[in-house]
């Protein structure tokens, strides 16, 4: 016993002293903290969902206007492989000559079919105050027969920590 206590008797009075401290809260709770931390990010980039888009060539068959409404069918220039459900978000690119962009606007589908060897979509969008296809480039267009658009069909959303797994399984 006289052993130990000579021990601790031959160490300085200041290297005692910071001894008998108590460590720092981070000392004490640093990892719980910084899992809580991880956890939580993760946890919030799984909130985060990916779209995944279907992008498609066609040409405006006919267009209408009802109501505050603008209704364009599209016949698509494939033969038909997918049939797309109503209300998934659209995207519509105009384009010009030499397939140009000349702006987009967005709405939804409002059916699909497909008939002999062509897919056919009636989109739906609504309109300006002035019934009028306002693009995002604050261009109004005058859809006509035979246009040739492109469009971006939001065909499903995926959480980004689902999308990581399968992707690794598919290896």
């Amino acid at each position: 016993m006289a052993e130990i206590k000579s021990k601790y008797e031959l160490r300085s009075p200041e290297v005692q002293e910071v001894m008998n401290k108590p460590s720092h809260f981070f000392i004490n709770w640093g990892n719980l903290l910084i899992i809580i931390s991880i956890s939580f990010s993760i946890f919030l980039i799984n909130k985060i969902q990916i779209k995944n888009y279907d992008r498609l060539l066609a040409t405006i068959i006919s267009e209408q206007m009802i109501l505050d409404q603008g209704v364009l069918v599209i016949k698509l220039n494939m033969a038909p492989q997918n049939q797309y459900p109503s209300g998934l978000e659209t995207q519509i690119t105009f384009l010009g000559d030499k397939s140009s962009d000349m702006g987009t606007i967005t709405g939804t589908i409002d059916s699909s079919w497909n008939q002999e060897q062509y897919t056919y979509i009636s989109w739906k969008t609504k309109l300006d105050k002035t019934r009028q296809l306002r693009l995002n480039n604050n261009q109004v267009i005058e859809p006509a027969n035979g246009m040739n658009v492109s469009l971006k069909i939001t065909t499903s959303k995926e959480d980004i920590i689902e999308s990581m797994i399968k992707k690794l399984i598919k290896r």
